[in-house]
């Protein structure tokens, strides 16, 4: 009712695997599996649902903002976990079991820690904004300190496994256009 016109419907995007009706069957950040959240949204709005991955419509949405002629871009996510929206020949690519770009559980560290889905080593727990703050020994409370002794190294760290990770990736699918995306003072670290 507070819209200034008619709402046709809903779209969603959210941390996870996502199958096509909707529901997320898995968000280790989110602890949800097989959640029904088009249908929920839908039921309560009575409007048209669309959930998808919010790092694969990102990806699609600068897709559609870049100029030229490429047909295919990752784009990688840093914030409290680590992903990738993929753009092959013009179209999401979200894999048979909609999974794809699950970079964030790729192997980083051998013997690494624990990540939240249960591996050791992942890439989530060398390159996700939390663990970058942890590794530096800084509280995260909204504001960054650049200065902090640690960070930086903690940041050259990451930015060393998310380069590795993607390296792999590029060989993989030959995507050259390549976009990060995240907290705007992460990356300001990595200049």
């Amino acid at each position: 009712e507070l819209a200034p016109a008619p709402v046709l419907g809903v779209g969603v995007g959210t941390p996870g695997v996502i199958d096509p009706t909707g529901v997320v069957l898995r968000s280790t950040n989110l602890a949800w599996r097989d959640v029904p959240l088009a249908q929920t949204i839908a039921t309560r709005t009575g409007r048209p649902t669309h959930v998808g991955n919010d790092t694969s419509l990102a990806a699609l949405a600068e897709f559609g903002a870049q100029e030229g002629d490429a047909s295919n871009l990752m784009l990688v996510e840093i914030s409290d976990g680590v992903g990738a929206g993929i753009v092959l020949s013009g179209a999401i690519h979200r894999g048979e079991a909609w999974a794809a770009g699950e970079i964030g559980h790729l192997l980083a560290v051998a013997d690494g820690d624990v990540c939240t889905c249960g591996k050791q080593g992942c890439l989530e727990t060398v390159a996700s904004v939390p663990n970058i703050l942890k590794t530096a020994g800084v509280k995260a409370n909204g504001h960054l300190d650049t200065d902090h002794p640690g960070l930086v190294s903690a940041v050259e760290r990451a930015a060393d496994h998310v380069g590795a990770v993607l390296a792999a990736a590029v060989a993989i699918l030959d995507v050259h256009h390549i976009v990060l995306a995240g907290p705007l003072n992460a990356f300001e670290l990595m200049k």
